[in-house]
């Protein structure tokens, strides 16, 4: 029986996943965890267990009651939070995580790790289009963890045999939970507040390029790699994927466009100016499409389209 669990749960990406997960294995067993007392509104019809994953005794006890075939580590401290505190972002990102990849090694033969890596593990020295094997430099906590958390999969993956698998994401947007404190967050904002006024103000200058996900893309992403046999598997660290490229006037015009009323953007930067330049404004992602057959299906226009109806949709059922 397929075993699925997944920390981190009631984050964007968890929430996303859960769902996704369980409409297209009907079949497996799914235990949600996260941090907070009980699964917000959309995950009510999962099972889910309160878990602060650095209390490592409790997280053995799930490991073990549980006893996974997969499992999907999400949980983690964003770029932004990460920034503000880097002591539970080295204890959060990286110790929890090689504890976890020791537990699997010791208790769970076979089970297959996935964890999310991010484009904060580039820096400058990757240049504005980073390529798989891109030099990292990155300048944040975030992305130094980041950095850590690829590494500690490669070493387990050769040194043990762990099946850990990884996507280095780039911004993802998504309309059924809002993001957690990362650099990217404006392009899940901005349409929220489309809804009711007709400005926006962001924390990034509007000229600021970025690679975007739209959380549809990342599902069947992870799906894919998470099917895909292991010896097709070239990189242990963790896959670049790419999306689309924009700005954050890229974001605003988009959505002026399909309301067919002005949107103004307004820019006030702040710390997250400093992360966000340093990152790459695409990803090179050949090893992906060559190993695994990845190719996102939309972009910006398309992402406006359906964030625009999904947010307003769920406004009217609050």
């Amino acid at each position: 029986m397929e075993k699925i669990l997944i920390t981190g749960a009631a984050g964007q990406l968890g929430t996303d996943l859960a769902l996704y997960i369980q409409k297209r294995r009907p079949a497996a067993r799914i235990l949600l965890t996260d941090i907070r007392p009980e699964a917000p509104q959309d995950l009510a019809d999962f099972r889910y267990q309160p878990l602060d994953v650095n209390d490592w005794p409790a997280f053995e006890q799930v490991l073990a009651d549980f006893a996974p075939t997969e499992i999907y580590h999400l949980a983690a401290l964003l770029s932004g939070t990460a920034e503000k505190n880097p002591e539970l972002a080295w204890q959060l990102n990286v110790q929890t995580q090689k504890h976890l990849f020791d537990v699997c090694v010791q208790t769970l033969p076979g089970v297959k790790v996935f964890f999310p890596s991010s484009i904060a593990v580039f820096g400058p020295g990757a240049g504005k289009f980073a390529r798989q094997q891109a030099y990292l430099d990155p300048t944040s906590m975030y992305g130094v963890t980041k950095v850590a958390g690829e590494q500690l999969g490669n070493y387990y993956h050769f040194k043990h045999g762990l099946d850990v698998r990884s996507l280095r994401f780039p911004g993802l947007i998504s309309s059924k939970a809002m993001p957690g404190g990362g650099t990217t967050d404006y392009s899940v904002e901005i349409y929220h507040v489309a809804q009711q006024q007709d400005s926006y103000t962001c924390y990034l200058r509007d000229e600021t390029p970025m690679p975007f996900l739209y959380m549809p893309d990342a599902m069947q992403a992870i799906e894919k790699l998470m099917a895909a046999p292991a010896p097709a598997l070239t990189v242990r660290t963790s896959y670049n994927i790419h999306g689309f490229s924009a700005t954050p006037k890229d974001f605003a015009a988009s959505i002026a466009e399909a309301q067919g009323r002005p949107f103004e953007l307004l820019s006030h930067p702040d710390f997250r100016q400093a992360i966000a330049d340093s990152w790459p404004a695409e990803l090179e992602d050949d090893a992906a499409r060559k190993d695994w057959d990845w190719q996102p299906d939309f972009n910006l226009k398309a992402v406006t389209a359906d964030m625009l109806v999904a947010v307003g949709e769920a406004k009217q059922t609050v």
